[in-house]
């Protein structure tokens, strides 16, 4: 069982140019402010949480604002940036109100019979009952914390020592973080956040990292992550650890495997060929990013010879979004009856949304569409303002250089009228009519 010695010592080792720890020795809570608060609750308290209110009243621990900057009104971060410290709340009548039991305890806890004793910045509580603890959301969501209560204190400060940790993640050395990476053997938020880190790093440190990646690459639950490093890498990376890459080709992870090869432009027989298999693939997530790869790859003189393939995709897929997709993709691939295969779309469209799908994946193929131009305008003519795909077609078409301010004007100007995030959308268009 975790002691006050314990705590002590762990507060000691905390080192004073990153944390602040505060406590009220000088006038702790006394015998009868103790034994008070025990008849109010009608219970005793844990021997270890009763000394520490005899002995430091309460306690605050929090980490130095340079360390950890606090987070600004409408700021989104990560939940755990909000919880920079903690406070162990006392019963004493010398302590501010903000650091009282009384001040904290809501009529709901005093109906339990629960003594609300440790508060993180953020708001969420944690209370002790006669038979343990339970955390208190700010919502009002509780669950159970089965943990004695100088135990958790700890558990609070190891969780500001990750969170220190993780701040300080960029400006260590990309050795240092692999090496953190392996200590924690690639598992659990450690890693992730080494990974998160080791991806802004540059390429030439990432490449010679990228052997020691492996067991990421090769593990349950961070094989993700190791792969935007290898993407971060660039072709060098991923030709440090073909094989393993490879390897993955067939497994669970084979879309992102995929979607890698495609960022760092893999072109090579074996990604050829993993390319082919994704576009033949049962989970519609595989093709949709086979498709994205073979188009990031499409300039290569060897993309080509996944025409057929792509074009199986075109012509077979059950789902409209990916048949939608892989007609953009023949159009990056020069296929010669790109043209034919999109008219022959257009003729099948079912209503707007529709409209609004293909041309969304055909609006960067370039010089290639301009022989549809005046055919996808006339079909895009008759589109309605009432939904969320009039002004999508408008943009798009724009973006494909084709204009028909005769109606696109009336309809931007009536996407405009309905105000909100569309009004924007609409001014946007109707500076480019």
């Amino acid at each position: 069982m975790a002691t006050l010695a314990d705590l002590e010592r762990a507060l000691t080792a905390l080192p004073d140019d990153s944390y602040r720890v505060g406590m009220s020795r000088q006038r702790p809570a006394t015998e009868a402010e103790v034994a008070a608060l025990e008849a109010t609750l009608g219970w005793s308290l844990p021997p270890e949480l009763r000394a520490l209110y005899l002995g430091w009243g309460a306690l605050i621990v929090d980490v130095a604002e340079d360390v950890w900057p606090r987070p600004r009104e409408l700021d989104v971060l990560p939940a755990w940036r909000f919880d920079p410290g903690v406070v162990v709340l006392g019963p004493g009548a010398n302590l501010p109100p903000a650091l009282t039991i009384a001040a904290a305890r809501t009529d709901e806890m005093v109906a339990r019979g629960e003594l609300p004793w440790l508060r993180r910045t953020s708001g969420l509580t944690i209370v002790l009952t006669p038979t343990g603890s339970a955390v208190v959301e700010r919502d009002g969501a509780r669950e159970p914390w089965t943990d004695e209560p100088i135990a958790i204190v700890l558990d609070e400060l190891r969780r500001l020592a990750d969170g220190v940790a993780t701040l300080r993640l960029p400006s260590r050395a990309t050795a240092d973080l692999v090496a953190h990476g392996a200590a924690a053997g690639w598992t659990g938020p450690a890693a992730s956040r080494v990974l998160d880190a080791l991806v802004a790093r540059p390429a030439d440190e990432l490449v010679a990292a990228a052997p020691a990646l492996i067991p990421a690459l090769t593990g349950t639950t961070h094989v993700m992550g190791a792969l935007d490093v290898i993407a971060a890498a660039g072709p060098a990376g991923l030709a440090a650890v073909a094989d393993v890459i490879y390897a993955l080709v067939d497994g669970d992870d084979r879309a992102y495997v995929l979607e890698l090869l495609g960022k760092v432009g893999a072109a090579e027989p074996r990604a050829i060929a993993a390319y082919r298999a994704g576009l033949a693939d049962d989970d519609d997530d595989v093709v949709e990013h086979a498709l994205d790869a073979v188009r990031a790859i499409a300039t290569h003189a060897e993309a080509t010879a996944l025409t057929d393939a792509v074009a199986a995709v075109a012509s077979d897929h059950a789902e409209a979004e990916r048949r939608y997709q892989a007609l953009g993709v023949l159009g990056h691939l020069g296929a010669p009856d790109f043209i034919a295969r999109v008219a022959a779309a257009l003729d099948d469209l079912d209503g707007d949304d529709a409209l609004a799908e293909l041309l969304g994946e055909l609006d960067d193929v370039g010089p290639a569409a301009a022989p549809l131009v005046p055919r996808l305008l006339e079909r895009a003519r008759g589109v309605s303002a009432d939904g969320w795909a009039g002004l999508a077609v408008v943009e798009a078409l724009l973006r494909l250089g084709a204009r028909d301010a005769a109606w696109m004007e009336p309809l931007a100007q009536r996407y405009e009228a309905r105000g909100g995030l569309w009004a924007p959308r609409a001014r946007a268009v109707l500076d480019q009519i």
